[in-house]
Formats: structure tokens, sequence, C-alpha cells
């Protein structure tokens, strides 16, 4: 059955959660994975994986880029079915899952890519697939789902009016948004993707802070997550997989971070400082001087070399997109100057920052780095398709020797 919003603020209690302290013997088994294999062409994704996960407690799972973990998650949730073994939840085992069966079993899951739709209202997306039983959301007053909306958004400590639509929100809001919606469907287990990905370190702790109280309540949280810092302050277990093999599960009370990334990559990682050298043979390639762009930005200036990674961090609205926007010539800038190669170059247009060299990767890819409507082969080359092109016609032969280079 789904939550009744009235009924959120018991999710705030001081109930004792499970313990990161707990002996393995102690917890209570919600749901165990089974010798779980999944194959991809000849890519095996999971192999053999096992391991448990308890009522009441927070179990992250780590791993590398391509260790196994969205797998994972898109066979929990239904998604895609295993290729052999079995998930058991409260002792019944499943051979595969389908997203209905899932939910109705307890497990919800939010992804790294949000599924809002965009021209529905905040409060019309948390409640959209609520329509069993009562049909809630086709015979509820507009009154009492704005109500029901608002406490759950206040349990995140997010300002947004239910009434606002979801395409006008920024990426972060749309991630609170999308927790609330798993909220409201009262889940047993509630796999969250790289959760804080989008979110300001008030918004991260407030988060936490949810967890805690859903923890109380015997929720389980499965939090997927690069960020082992947060990881460790917040979970009980670890589970670490590395390519597709299960490596182990350890209490985060009696492991560290430098534990975790052994186990990731399979050897110890040494730390250790040097200080950082400008090599002669790396050129400055992109020099940016006195960059502004009011309000976003202002005064901004940096060097990139040949050969190096330069990251730019920084909370959410800090103005890293839209200096990124602002170099490749989609958000024009207030003043400064951009060097290329030793050349200043007025940067007018995205093609003019792809002509000489510049490439962007959207923070939202969904919406601004991809076209859905077109296959794989022509999202690939849509940035070079004046070059495919003879008598207005697409050369295919061309397009398919671009594409698979």
């Amino acid at each position: 059955a789904g939550l009744c919003p009235a009924a959120a603020p018991a999710f705030i209690t001081a109930c004792p959660a499970v313990g990161r302290h707990q002996s393995m013997c102690e917890r209570r088994i919600l749901l165990s994975i089974r010798e779980i294999s999944k194959h991809f062409g000849g890519v095996h994704a999971l192999n053999g994986v096992s391991f448990d996960i308890g009522e009441g407690e927070c179990h992250a799972v780590v791993g590398e880029n391509g260790a196994g973990k969205t797998t994972l998650i898109n066979i929990l949730s239904g998604d895609i079915p295993p290729d052999s073994g079995r998930i058991e939840i409260k002792g019944i085992s499943y051979h595969r899952l389908d997203p209905r069966t899932s939910i109705s079993l307890g497990i919800n899951v939010i992804h790294q890519e949000l599924a809002l739709i965009g021209p529905l209202s905040v409060m019309e997306n948390i409640f959209v697939g609520d329509l069993h039983g009562k049909r809630r959301l086709l015979i509820k007053s507009q009154r009492r789902l704005k109500a029901d909306t608002r406490i759950l958004l206040d349990m995140l400590g997010c300002d947004v009016e239910p009434t606002e639509l979801v395409e006008r929100l920024s990426t972060s809001k749309k991630q609170i948004v999308e927790i609330a919606k798993a909220l409201s469907t009262n889940p047993k287990i509630l796999i969250m993707d790289e959760p804080t990905s989008s979110l300001t370190k008030g918004e991260t702790e407030k988060l936490f802070d949810i967890i805690g109280s859903l923890k109380a309540k015997g929720i389980s949280i499965v939090f997927v997550s690069h960020r082992l810092n947060e990881v460790m302050e917040i979970s009980d277990l670890v589970t670490v997989l590395r390519d597709g093999r299960y490596i182990g599960t350890v209490r985060t009370s009696e492991s560290s971070v430098d534990d975790i990334v052994s186990m990731m990559v399979g050897r110890k990682i040494e730390l250790y400082q040097k200080l950082a050298r400008r090599q002669k043979e790396n050129p400055v390639f992109l020099e940016v001087d006195g960059f502004s762009r009011e309000p976003f930005f202002r005064n901004v200036s940096f060097q990139a070399r040949s050969g190096e990674i330069l990251t730019f961090a920084g909370l959410v609205g800090a103005g890293r997109t839209e200096l990124a926007e602002s170099i490749f010539g989609f958000l024009p800038p207030d003043g400064g100057r951009v060097k290329l190669f030793g050349e200043y170059r007025r940067i007018g247009s995205p093609r003019e920052a792809m002509r000489l060299g510049i490439g962007l990767l959207t923070e939202d890819r969904k919406v601004n780095g991809v076209i859905g409507t077109m296959v794989v082969r022509e999202n690939a080359s849509i940035a070079v398709l004046p070059r495919l092109m003879r008598a207005g016609f697409v050369r295919r032969r061309e397009e398919n020797r671009v594409v698979e280079r």
C-alpha cells in the first residue's frame, strides 16, 4: 500500500536505527542476492554475485565504473532479467522481477538519470504512479494533493511549490522531487543511485537525516555512490564489486576509505603528494583571462595544458556549468578573453567552438546532450553532420565509418 502523505512526519522519529555496530549475526535479512549473473554479449556484467541486505540498515554498494553496480540495480528494479541466480525476499525466491512486482515487494529505485515528467507539476509527478486502490490522483482534491506534497517536500527541506512545473526546476531540485516521489510509496528497500551528485552540502546533510529516520522505521537503504567519504559517513556496511564479481562486505565502523579503495582496485594504493610541475613539452592549450558572466561568475582566469585534466569544484549554483557554457560559445560572456594555442579567439557559437577543437559534455545529458527520437548512429555523428553531407543527403557509408571509429 502507498504511504498516506498526511502521516509522513511519522518518518521523523527518535527510534534507534539498526546500528552500524551490530554484528553480522544480529542482522535480520530482508533481501538476499544469490549467484546473480548477467552477460551482455561477451561481457560479464555480473558473475555469481551474492550478498544480503538487512532490515533497517544503510548498505552501500561501491566499485569502479564497470564493476556491475548499475546492472545490479536494474535487476533489482525489474528493468532487466538476470541470466541466472535468484533474489530472495523474506524467504521467497524470485528468479526474475518485473517493475510492477519489484514495487509491490517494496523495492523502489531512485536512478541517477531522473524519471520525471517535465510538463507535469511537482505534486503530479510525486503521485502519478499511485493510481491503485481508490485512484487517489483522480479523485483527490487539488488542495489535499498540494498539502500532502508539501509535507513530503518539507521532510526534505525543499521550498519548491507543489504546483511548480518540473521542467522549470534545477537538476538538484528535480533530484529532491524524485526522492519525495520514492518516499511516497512507503518502500521497504530504497535504492539510491548517486543521490547526492547534484546536492549541496546542506541538502546532503538533510538527506542523511532522512535516511537515518527511514532506517529507524526498518526501511533498508541501498546507497550506491562514488563518494567514499559520504559512504563511510552514512552507511552501516559496504559491499564492494569489481569487474562484475563480489569482492566482500565490510562494516564501516571497522574499515577505512583506504581499505575500501584497496578492495575496489585489487591492490593497496599508496597516497602521496608531489609538487606540480609544468613541463615544457606540454604547451598551454587553453587560457582564460578575466572571464565574467553576471550573475553566475566573475573575473575567472586559468590555464589548461595539453594532456592535462583540470577540475572545477564547487556547490550547486557556483557557476561551473555557466563557465563551461561560456567558453563553449553557448552563453556569451560579459567580459574577458579566451586564448587557444597562444592566439586570442572570439568564440561566438558552439559551432565555432567545435571547429576550434572544443567539445562540451552537458550536465543534463537527456535534455541537452542527446536527441531521444534519433538512433545512436545519428546522435554520434550529428556534431560533424556537414562533413558527411553531399548534395543535401547524408553519406551513410561515411557516417558509419565515422561512428565506428
